[in-house]
């Protein structure tokens, strides 16, 4: 156990509904006291969670009853289709030694460090407080945690009253793991009922609306508005369903997505699209997006719609748009029928200079930033 060197530094923070699922943003002003780096707490502690960032920490020790310091590990984490993104690892505490650090180890990284609450901060308790803990409800499984309620991975609001937006949501709370994986019922802003999907909360939080290995097509345009597959309900280990292009639209309109196409089959790639979105029926579901480039693989793809004009509309064998490729294989094709379809018979793609066929492909779509409300 080790006496460490400590300073005081001032957190003043806004926690907002992305953090800490909150409806109203929060005002926090509060002491702590430093310790030095490399150095932990040990004893009981409240809660271990991950944040966005070590600030993030702090400020949900402020928000959690009880918690009097933190020890924070700041570390990377493989963000959206492999980039690298900060975040931390965070422990609350009820009960240490003192303010001056003591009763404390070093920590398994020189990158970790510790700070508690001044003791004037540890003195005070306002009347807000602890009505604000007294009268919160939690809905839906919830459990108060402090100010707020601390959701399960399928719900989210203030309260857990309402299903998740997307897969990022549970992640960003902390879910992210293989564990959490798996079906989930998400309904997204402005969209009327929610919609099953595969959430992958170990890579970033990536929604899956189309999973395809052996399923055949349809062409109609019914079926692709509304979706068509395995009932993700009796079947969780399908890897044969579409969501459909409404659900996919109001997926994509909440916010900013990168989309990544995986092809699948003797040899696999990713093919990533930045800002991928997803327009209404009325524009016949074109889709938009800002840049593309190649993933992973064992072959290099290319964009395949790369050579195409916008607008890119969603064509059918019944509503063709004007393209009689879409008899035989409905996909996204510009006024002139070019560009390849991830929803063809046989799927095919460029790579390397080349077309080559796949087996399998799947949707991956990563959110950006926070949805578009308010």
């Amino acid at each position: 156990m080790h006496r460490f060197h400590q300073h005081l530094l001032t957190i003043s923070t806004f926690v907002f509904q992305t953090l800490f699922s909150a409806s109203q943003p929060i005002l926090i002003d509060e002491k702590y006291a430093r310790c030095s780096k490399g150095s932990v707490f040990m004893g009981d502690h409240l809660e271990t969670s991950q944040a966005r960032s070590p600030l993030a920490c702090f400020a949900r020790c402020s928000l959690t009853a009880g918690c009097v310091a933190v020890s924070v590990c700041p570390r990377e984490e493989p963000g959206p289709y492999g980039h690298p993104r900060k975040a931390a690892n965070c422990t609350l505490f009820s009960g240490v030694e003192s303010v001056e650090c003591n009763g404390m180890i070093a920590a398994d990284s020189t990158r970790c460090f510790s700070a508690r609450k001044d003791q004037q901060e540890l003195d005070t308790t306002t009347e807000a407080e602890v009505q604000t803990t007294t009268e919160l409800t939690c809905q839906n499984g919830g459990h108060v945690s402090g100010s707020e309620c601390w959701c399960p991975p399928q719900y989210g609001g203030s309260n857990c009253e309402r299903l998740v937006r997307d897969c990022s949501e549970p992640y960003n709370r902390g879910f992210g793991s293989p564990g959490n994986d798996g079906v989930y019922n998400i309904q997204p802003l402005d969209a009327p009922n929610p919609f099953q999907v595969l959430c992958e909360l170990q890579w970033g939080g990536s929604t899956i609306p189309f999973l395809r290995s052996s399923m055949p097509m349809p062409n109609s345009w019914s079926a692709f508005k509304n979706g068509f597959g395995d009932d993700l309900t009796t079947t969780p280990s399908s890897q044969n369903f579409f969501a459909g292009m409404e659900n996919l639209h109001y997926l994509t309109s909440q916010a900013n997505y990168n989309m990544q196409f995986v092809f699948s089959g003797a040899r696999w790639c990713g093919f990533y699209f930045d800002n991928f979105r997803v327009a209404n029926e009325n524009s016949s579901y074109s889709i938009s997006y800002s840049v593309s480039f190649p993933g992973g693989g064992d072959v290099v793809a290319e964009d395949g719609f790369h050579n195409t004009t916008a607008p890119l509309k969603f064509s059918t064998s019944d509503r063709n748009n004007g393209c009689t490729v879409a008899s035989a294989s409905a996909g996204w094709y510009d006024v002139d029928c070019k560009g390849f379809s991830p929803f063809a018979d046989v799927i095919q793609w460029p790579t390397d200079g080349g077309v080559h066929t796949f087996t399998g492909v799947k949707f991956a779509l990563g959110r950006i930033g926070d949805f578009f409300e308010g």
